[in-house]
């Protein structure tokens, strides 16, 4: 049944399924944060159940880290860890579209898809 196929996915004993996730906003924290073994479903969103002490240590790092430059090779490594043990297949990230008028100008959209509307005016409109 549905209902026990989530069970065992929200307990780490289904051997595959297929789960989404979009950023909130934009840092990697937001991707990487799904790896911390603090995470683990059913009360987080670490439905792999990965679990690597290094990685953790590198994800505290990462949330103290206040060089951005500094915190993105943190992000580098953290990444190419997760690579060694692919807990996941990512399979593909959502490409969304914007139909807008020709007369509206300062549209502008974000990557993590989030609209900016401050400087959006309508052409010729005071």
């Amino acid at each position: 049944s549905a209902a026990a196929h989530r069970e065992r996915v929200a307990t780490g004993k289904a051997s595959l399924f297929r789960k989404s996730w979009l950023a909130d906003y934009p840092d990697a924290e937001n991707f990487l944060g799904l790896f911390h073994s603090r995470n683990f479903a059913p009360s987080g969103p670490n439905y792999s159940h990965f679990s690597d002490a290094e990685f953790d240590a590198m994800f505290e790092q990462a949330m103290i880290t206040t060089n951005a430059q500094e915190r993105l090779e943190i992000y580098r490594s953290m990444n190419e860890r997760i690579g060694q043990f692919m807990p996941v297949i990512p399979l593909f990230h959502d490409q969304v579209t914007h139909f807008v008028r020709n007369d509206v100008m300062g549209w502008k959209v974000s990557p993590v898809n989030r609209l900016d509307l401050r400087e959006v005016r309508k052409k010729g409109a005071q």
